[in-house]
């Protein structure tokens, strides 16, 4: 009921409210020039829209979020952060500071990484101390993760229903219904937002995602992936979350790791993420977004069914690992390569 009114909300209020006027009014019109592809000014309100219909809906249904006020405020500040960089383009290192704050504060209302589960297979890998610098680092690399991803029209909207589905599913076999409608509220809050970006109610009435949506739906997905594989509810190993986000880790990943090999900032603007390449290769947008969901979905399932049989950590990790050399071998080396020659 309650991921349903979600639903409602959103498609609500990108059918009759005035979006294109309150995002030129607040500098969140997103107008095209020789760089973009898009033809009409579109607002960069989805992510606006989903925090809003997650915070009505648990006002609404409190029972649900009566022990999650603090990811409730972390959601919301974090969107606020996005939006602040939708209008001002922020330098990263203030996001930066933004988010690791936020990682600070979910780690001091008791959401940690304590563990890393049975890596190796020489027994448990316990943090100790170094869990703070771990789990900062891990949302920092998730909410980036996701805001990269974000590249063509429905794909950051697509990936993360993936993963939020997962997580869903997940959390429903332990009979964890809190965390489960949680996950739902998103996802349906989602739907609308996914069908008016890729244009299905015609391309005057798009809208993006923009920051705010990025940085929300990152930081909700790592709150969610943490606690999951935690002690207290132990909904699935830590080596799972890797392969629920997979697509747009090893993304990341591989391209900050190149940008360093080429000496160049790794948060720096370019067009070197996957959807570029496919782009790059003769596809269209829609077979793009088609491509990647369906190698995140992929990833996912396999994800859970390693966890589901009782696959060791260490398999599972060993797994990721070689799919990842995969990754770079497919997407990355031969672009690597070119850059260090020239």
């Amino acid at each position: 009921m309650a991921a349903l009114f979600s639903l409602f909300l959103t498609f609500l209020a990108l059918t009759f409210l005035p979006l294109k006027r309150f995002a030129d009014e607040y500098g969140l019109l997103d107008v095209p020039d020789g760089r973009k592809d898009h033809m009409y000014p579109t607002p960069q309100v989805g992510g606006i829209l989903v925090i809003m219909s997650v915070l009505i809906t648990a006002a609404v249904f409190p029972n649900i979020y009566e022990k999650h006020l603090i990811l409730l405020l972390c959601l919301a500040v974090v969107s606020m952060l996005g939006v602040a960089d939708d209008r001002l383009d922020l330098d990263y290192r203030i996001r930066l500071i933004g988010v690791t704050g936020l990682a600070i504060i979910m780690m001091l209302s008791g959401i940690g990484l304590n563990s890393l589960g049975d890596l190796f297979g020489t027994g448990p890998v316990h943090l100790g101390i170094t869990s703070i610098f771990v789990t900062v680092c891990a949302v920092l690399g998730c909410v980036n993760a996701f805001n990269m991803i974000d590249g063509i029209d429905g794909l950051l909207s697509a990936v993360s229903s993936v993963t939020l589905l997962s997580l869903a599913y997940l959390f429903q076999q332990q009979e964890n219904i809190e965390h489960t409608q949680i996950c739902l509220i998103v996802f349906m809050a989602l739907v609308p937002c996914f069908l008016f970006n890729i244009g299905a109610f015609g391309a005057v009435r798009r809208i993006f995602m923009g920051d705010s949506g990025s940085m929300f739906l990152g930081f909700l997905i790592v709150w969610m992936l943490v606690e999951g594989s935690g002690n207290e509810l132990k909904a699935f190993n830590a080596t799972t979350a890797l392969w629920l986000i997979a697509v747009p880790l090893m993304d990341m990943a591989a391209v900050i790791t190149g940008r360093c090999v080429n000496k160049k900032l790794p948060f720096s603007a370019s067009k070197d993420h996957i959807h570029h390449i496919l782009l790059k290769q003769g596809l269209s947008n829609l077979q793009v977004l088609f491509f990647v969901t369906l190698l995140s979905s992929i990833m996912a399932i396999v994800g859970i069914l390693l966890d589901v049989n009782n696959v060791s950590d260490s398999v599972s990790f060993s797994l990721f690992l070689i799919l990842f050399v995969l990754y770079l071998a497919i997407f990355r080396i031969e672009s690597v390569i070119k850059n260090i020659i020239n």
